[in-house]
């Protein structure tokens, strides 16, 4: 009888145990939901993020091979630019740039930026990037790949042109002003001033023509680019 009343109270407390071994059992899987379910929102939203953010952000091994990529320009899919080489998407001059940040990122794990002309795919126009890398570490220290955010400044550096083109321009008229106000030799004047006009425009020729008598005009100036044949003796 005691024996059983032992075997009772035994089976009592084992049943308590096994209780709360599930207690614990449903505690963990409802943690892990929720860590998987925290996971799956956090990778919602960093998906949402590099899609519809204006930046490029890829990732790259050593050799410059893209191995990630939230969006691509148009006429390019992400299909077909993930494994490509970002060195192909460059101009052939500009290759040593990037070259060159991206193997400081591998071997020093610092990082780096640059501005660089990129290759328009199917006839669209280049674009100007500026890039700024920085490392993708594991977890004994060692750079196993590159991380690359970059912007299109293509507008910026339109800007710049102009405002360098209209700098350029003031300063031309400004060496002009001079040249008639200290030069006597009116003829070398002129053909200075069309020299300067020439070059700083890239035509191929500049002209001033004169009137005459009736409704004729003469060539009396003419600056011709280098390869092109003068008129005026015509």
């Amino acid at each position: 009888m005691k024996d059983q009343e032992k075997s009772k109270e035994q089976l009592i407390i084992e049943l308590k145990e096994s209780h709360q071994q599930v207690i614990k059992l449903e505690k963990i899987v409802s943690e892990k939901n929720q860590i998987e379910q925290r996971l799956k929102e956090s990778e919602e939203k960093w998906r949402l993020l590099t899609q519809t953010t204006p930046v490029f952000i890829m990732t790259v091994n050593h050799e410059g091979i893209i191995q990630f990529l939230n969006r691509t320009t148009e006429g390019l899919s992400l299909e077909q630019a993930i494994g490509t080489s970002i060195y192909d998407y460059v101009d052939p001059g500009q290759v040593h740039i990037l070259k060159n940040s991206v193997d400081k990122v591998f071997q020093t794990g610092e990082f780096d930026s640059y501005e660089i002309l990129v290759s328009g795919q199917q006839g669209l126009p280049t674009t100007w990037y500026e890039s700024h890398l920085g490392p993708v570490v594991d977890n004994t220290g060692k750079v196993v790949a590159a991380t690359i955010i970059s912007i299109d400044i293509t507008d910026h550096k339109n800007m710049e042109e102009k405002l360098r083109y209209n700098y350029q321009q003031q300063e031309l008229l400004s060496s002009i002003s001079q040249f008639f106000n200290y030069y006597q030799d009116f003829d070398d004047v002129m053909n200075k001033t069309l020299h300067m006009l020439g070059n700083h425009t890239k035509v191929s020729r500049v002209y001033i023509f004169e009137d005459v008598e009736g409704n004729f005009c003469r060539n009396s100036f003419e600056w011709c680019n280098e390869g092109i044949q003068p008129e005026i003796a015509n």
